[in-house]
C-alpha cells in the first residue's frame, strides 16, 4: 500500500511538471501568435506604402515623358530636327539662323532655319525640313474688332462724299481718320537712317536731329500745323532709325462701340 501512494505522488508531481510546461508551451505560443499580428499589421503598412510609392512614381514618370515629349515637339517644330535624325544634327549656335521679326519692341521668331550640311543637301532634292513658319495671332475679341475698324474704313472710303479725302486708320489708337480744313490731307513724313550693319550708314549726332527737327518745325508751321500736332520719337534712335510723324487729330472718331 505504501509503495503505491508512493508511486502515485511521483505521478501526480511528473504530472503537475507537464503541466507547467504545457502552460510554458502556450504562453510562448500567444507570445508568437500576438508578434505575428504586428508583423502582419506592419505588412499591410509596408504592402500599402509601396503602393503609394509606385503610383506617385508613376505620376512622375508620366509627367516626365510629357516634358520630354514637349521638348522634341518643339525641336521639331522650331529646329525643323527630325526626332530619330536628333543626334546627327548640327545644333550649334553658329550653325542655326534665327530671322527675328520686331513688333512692338517685342522680338518674336517669325522663321527659323537650319543650315546643315546634311539637310541642305536634302532640302536640294525635296525642299522639306528647311524651313517652318510660325505665325502670330490674337485674341478673338481683337479681332473682331480690328474687323470693324477695317470695314469702317473701306465703308467710308466708299462714300460719294469722302471722294476727295484721305481716310486712313491710327494703328495705336485704333481709330479711323478723316482729313480736316486745316490739314487736307494727313501726311507721314519719316527720316530714316540706314542701319548700322549697313554701307550707307553714318552715325548721327543729338545735335543733328534736333537741328533736322527745328528745321521741320518751322517747315511745317508755314503750312498752318500746330506744334503740338509734331512727334518725335528718340528712342527708335537707339537703332539707328528715327521717324518724324505729323498727324491732325480734328476729324478723328472711335467706330468700336
Amino acid at each position: 500500500m505504501k509503495d503505491l501512494v508512493t508511486t502515485m505522488v511521483e505521478e501526480m508531481k511528473e504530472l503537475r511538471k507537464t503541466n507547467e510546461r504545457v502552460v510554458t508551451t502556450l504562453d510562448k505560443m500567444n507570445r508568437i501568435e500576438k508578434e505575428m499580428d504586428v508583423l502582419r499589421k506592419s505588412s499591410d503598412e509596408m504592402r500599402e506604402q509601396l503602393k503609394q510609392h509606385a503610383e506617385v512614381i508613376r505620376h512622375q514618370q508620366t509627367f516626365m515623358d510629357k516634358m520630354d515629349q514637349k521638348e522634341r515637339g518643339c525641336n521639331l517644330i522650331v529646329f525643323g530636327m527630325k526626332e530619330e535624325d536628333e543626334a546627327e544634327t548640327n545644333t550649334d549656335k553658329g550653325e542655326t539662323r534665327s530671322i527675328i521679326d520686331n513688333v512692338d519692341a517685342t522680338a518674336s521668331p517669325d522663321i527659323k532655319s537650319i543650315n546643315d550640311s546634311e539637310q541642305r543637301k536634302q532640302a536640294r532634292i525635296s525642299r522639306h525640313w528647311l524651313l517652318y513658319h510660325q505665325w502670330r495671332d490674337a485674341h478673338p475679341a481683337v479681332k473682331v474688332e480690328w474687323k470693324t475698324l477695317f470695314s469702317v474704313n473701306e465703308a467710308e472710303k466708299n462714300k460719294p462724299e469722302n471722294a476727295d479725302r484721305n481716310i486712313t486708320i491710327d494703328m495705336r489708337k485704333r481709330q479711323v481718320l478723316c482729313d480736316g480744313q486745316l490739314f487736307p490731307k494727313i501726311t507721314f513724313v519719316s527720316c530714316y537712317i540706314a542701319p548700322s550693319d549697313t554701307p550707307s550708314h553714318s552715325f548721327t549726332p543729338l545735335s543733328e536731329i534736333q537741328e533736322r527737327r527745328a528745321n521741320w518745325i518751322a517747315t511745317w508751321k508755314k503750312m498752318h500745323i500746330a506744334s503740338n500736332n509734331i512727334e518725335i520719337d528718340y528712342t527708335k534712335h537707339k537703332e539707328k532709325k528715327l521717324y518724324l510723324v505729323f498727324v491732325d487729330f480734328s476729324k478723328a472718331y472711335n467706330p468700336v462701340p
